[in-house]
């Protein structure tokens, strides 16, 4: 607008409709500049607000206090049951098949936990390979099957040089009593 212009519109509005006009247009820059940005910081102390509430949420029910005889519970829980003795034997057996070792026989012997809720199956099983294959083996056994335990390994070597070792494993398998 022109001067001319202005004056005209100032004429035709009066002092009133000329304070309206810039009432509106600081309105609009309060707005912009104050009310907009802290919409903006309202969104995203609301999203961190959800946040917390979740993590809070998850941390108290991870603080839950069990019994001891939950906790012990939980603890014979986390044992593979009695009856799939025969899954965790195939699972020994494909560990020592990944590593070139065969399990061709093995002597078996089961004794139930007089005072808990375990079954001890002691297993005696020979290998024949490289010092690294049974290695290997025994690495992955306790690895892939924490309910396992080596009790003792022999080696015996034929001849001094011999790269291929017999070797005896007495492992012992942990597992829930069936009830």
């Amino acid at each position: 607008m022109s001067g001319l212009d202005s004056s005209r519109a100032g004429r035709l509005l009066g002092w009133p409709g000329l304070a309206a006009v810039a009432l509106a247009v600081a309105g609009a820059a309060l707005y912009g500049s104050v009310v907009g940005p802290a919409g903006e910081r309202e969104d995203a102390l609301r999203l961190k607000l959800d946040a917390l509430t979740t993590r809070l949420h998850a941390a108290a029910k991870a603080a839950q206090v069990q019994t001891p005889a939950q906790q012990l519970d939980q603890f014979y829980q986390a044992f593979p049951a009695e009856r799939g003795a025969v899954d965790q034997i195939g699972k020994i057996a494909e560990i020592a098949h990944r590593h070139g070792l065969n399990l061709e026989q093995g002597e078996y012997k089961t004794a139930p936990d007089r005072q808990g809720r375990l079954v001890r199956m002691q297993m005696i099983l020979p290998l024949k390979g490289s010092y690294q294959q049974i290695r290997g083996c025994l690495g992955d056994l306790t690895r892939e099957l924490p309910n396992v335990a080596l009790e003792q390994v022999l080696f015996e070597r034929q001849k001094v040089g011999d790269p291929v070792l017999n070797a005896k494993l007495r492992l012992v398998l942990f597992l829930g009593k069936s009830t």
